[in-house]
């Protein structure tokens, strides 16, 4: 991986991308919903002027070469390759200890997560191993998969608490995701998830759950710098039934679909987009990046699987995993689109034609990565 990195205090850098087969624009700072969501705004031939990290202007290529500004700036040739907003991976549990893959073989041999929970697996075998980590090795482990998200073509990542699931050790988890912010290129939105499962010290009292959520209300959450009220997304989904989609239909809402942990679990029953889409609702894609059924980073794979068992066009996967995933981030007017006054967020794909960043499925078709302008990721 080559790696460009520039002063944050250097003004008045100005960036030409050109030679651009297809500038998938998705030009709007609000979310997509029914038939609007397949439409890419793409530019054939297209370029992009980036000024200070942030976008300056995007179209054809004559139109943008033509200004002044253009011509005094840096110049960099894709040669024909695809251009598109960075991905926005709005449903990950960044930070955990280790993977889970001897609980991988027991689900393929059949045995069912509830007995694989009972023997201290699951979500509380993570809690375990999290706890009982140090900070530094939880950091190392982070940034590794930070490096793999760049490299697959995300910007933005939401991160999950979760693992933790008393005070001390989700506040470690927070305090982590901070400090990642500070030492990498990608904007990391952190979510409180104290809530994730009924942690096994109170499991063994009667009235655990309710212990343990009166904790989280009293405690846990005064303990946190903030807490907004409104649902930004509802998760998952495989479970809705038609009043569900209505709802999510009639809302602001955004649906985020994770097929990737639907695959790893070898589930058949996937989220039903299509009828999401026809009715309305905000759909977004999502990794859903955790050690127990989703362990991957790649947002390409998310649409593979989009198009093949959600049965989403590939434009509409795209649009869900870039203005959709950062709606569902209420970061949609800064990110999620190439347009005037956004950050320069983009992903350039090794490919002629955009549908084939999902045909092409788990190969890596990602060139380079920009975030703010800057180039933090380019294939060898």
């Amino acid at each position: 991986m080559a790696r460009q990195e520039r002063s944050n205090d250097i003004l008045d850098h100005t960036l030409l991308i050109t030679g651009i087969s297809q500038l998938l624009t998705l030009r709007g700072s609000t979310a997509r919903r029914g038939a609007s969501l397949s439409k890419l705004g793409i530019v054939k031939d297209g370029a992009v002027l980036v000024r200070n990290g942030r976008i300056a202007a995007a179209g054809t290529r004559r139109e943008v070469e033509s200004s002044s500004e253009s011509r005094n700036a840096e110049k960099l040739d894709v040669a024909g390759r695809v251009v598109l907003p960075g991905f926005v991976d709005s449903h990950t549990h960044l930070i955990h200890a280790a993977s889970r893959a001897e609980e991988y073989e027991l689900k393929i041999q059949g045995v069912s997560y509830e007995e694989i929970a009972q023997k201290g697996g699951g979500i509380l075998n993570s809690v375990k191993k999290l706890r009982a980590a140090t900070k530094d090795a939880l950091k190392h482990r982070a940034r590794a998969a930070l490096e793999a998200f760049v490299s697959h073509g995300t910007t933005t990542v939401e991160a999950k608490s979760g693992y933790g699931l008393d005070t001390a050790s989700e506040l470690k988890i927070l305090t982590l995701q901070k400090e990642l912010r500070e030492g990498q290129p990608l904007d990391i939105v952190s979510t409180f998830l104290g809530a994730h499962v009924v942690p096994e010290e109170f499991r063994r009292k009667a009235d655990g759950a309710e212990r343990y959520t009166t904790m989280v209300i009293e405690k846990m959450l005064p303990e946190q710098l903030g807490v907004e009220l409104g649902a930004a997304s509802c998760d998952h989904l495989e479970q809705i039934n038609s009043s569900d989609i209505s709802a999510l239909a009639g809302s602001r809402t955004a649906a985020t679909l994770l097929p990737g942990c639907d695959f790893h679990l070898g589930w058949r029953n996937y989220a039903p987009a299509r009828k999401l889409i026809d009715a309305g609702a905000i759909v977004a894609l999502a990794t859903d990046y955790n050690p127990g059924t989703s362990p991957t980073v790649s947002m390409p794979m998310i649409l593979s699987l989009a198009c093949t068992q959600l049965r989403m066009t590939p434009a509409e996967a795209i649009a869900a995993a870039t203005i959709n995933g950062a709606y569902a981030l209420r970061r949609e007017k800064i990110v999620g689109s190439i347009e005037t006054g956004k950050q320069a967020d983009l992903a350039v794909f090794e490919v002629e034609d955009y549908r084939e960043i999902p045909y092409y499925f788990g190969e890596h078709r990602c060139w380079m990565t920009l975030k703010r302008g800057e180039i933090i990721y380019m294939q060898d």
